[in-house]
């Protein structure tokens, strides 16, 4: 699957970079592991009679790059804005998280919101980076 999600992967030459990644890829695996599958010695401590669930999330996000330095043109100017809006989404999300853990260490009150919505990719991600 990781393959083939690689092989449709868009990419493209800019001026700074011979295969530049144009598009996000994320592979999200979900794994269950059924009580006829656990072993005492693996793991001693879970319940037998319990399925234990799983979820892995491998992220490879594409460079931000500045468009005149890049030189680039037409769709891949698109492209480069969408990744730039993505990853400023993320950091946007991110620095909201770490703002929210501060102010739960120094017990403030006020509420901080967390932009999961503001793309595409923050949704995609937001179990991984710690949303509900």
């Amino acid at each position: 699957m990781i393959e083939v999600g690689s092989q449709r992967r868009a990419s493209g030459v800019t001026s700074i970079n011979d295969k530049s990644s144009r598009s996000h890829a994320i592979c999200t695996l979900h794994v269950s592991i059924s009580p006829f599958q656990k072993a005492s010695t693996i793991a001693p401590s879970m319940n037998d009679n319990e399925t234990t669930y799983a979820k892995l999330t491998l992220v490879d996000l594409a460079g931000s790059e500045r468009i005149k330095t890049a030189k680039t043109e037409g769709l891949q100017q698109k492209e480069s804005i969408s990744i730039n809006t993505d990853l400023h989404a993320l950091g946007k999300v991110v620095l909201a998280l770490a703002e929210k853990r501060n102010q739960e260490s120094s017990r403030r009150q006020s509420k901080i919101h967390v932009p999961y919505r503001d793309s595409v990719l923050t949704r995609l991600l937001r179990d991984s980076l710690g949303g509900k």
